[in-house]
């Protein structure tokens, strides 16, 4: 889906899809944010590192993983330069792609540290604190939840990372969403990707 604005000087990028119901699979929240945050959970994530520290193309790309009580979403968030826009799209894929098979160890345990914590800071004050309270009561979990995440990271192994990534960031899966400006269009269209171009104040 492409969003044209007139005059603009980069692309901005959102790739995601939601997660049905059948595959909202409640009790693996901790799998699912583990598997966000390998790819775009800061520096040392793999889509930080290919999309910035390696290839230049932006200066930040994250991705999440979010769940509510009948539903799931998965996406990455990114930008780049108008001229960069296919090789963006094509890293991202490979970062995808590679992650759902390739993870070595190192990475691994580096990641897993990291949103440990993470996710302790993330309780540290009274407002975040009662937020995932808030979230838990929509979601219908026990309280008690909170305090059993880094119990459930322990337990996580790399087939299970993988599979996870596999399952919701499958690039075959994913809506591509692309604001920038219209010339863009013939260069997407001439990369082989199908457009549907859509109208921004649809979203204002």
């Amino acid at each position: 889906i492409f969003v044209p604005v007139p005059g603009a000087n980069q692309a901005q990028v959102r790739i995601g899809r939601v997660i049905t119901t059948d595959e909202v699979q409640m009790g693996k929240d901790a799998l699912k944010t583990f598997s966000a945050n390998f790819l775009g959970g800061g520096f040392t994530s793999r889509l930080f590192q290919k999309l910035r520290v390696e290839k230049g193309l932006t200066y930040s790309a994250s991705a999440y993983s979010s769940e509510q009580k009948n539903y799931g979403r998965s996406g990455v968030s990114t930008f780049t330069r108008n001229e960069k826009i296919v090789e963006l799209l094509e890293s991202i894929k490979k970062v995808l792609v590679d992650a759902a098979t390739k993870i070595g160890t190192e990475s691994f345990t580096l990641s897993k540290k990291n949103l440990k914590g993470n996710y302790l800071l993330g309780l540290e004050s009274t407002s975040d604190f009662l937020q995932n309270l808030i979230h838990f009561d929509h979601i219908e979990k026990d309280y008690s939840e909170i305090y059993q995440f880094t119990k459930k990271m322990d337990a996580i192994e790399i087939k299970n990372l993988q599979a996870m990534i596999a399952q919701l960031f499958d690039w075959k899966k994913q809506v591509i969403l692309i604001l920038g400006d219209k010339k863009l269009v013939k260069v997407l269209r001439k990369a082989g990707y199908k457009v549907k171009i859509s109208n921004y104040k649809k979203y204002i």
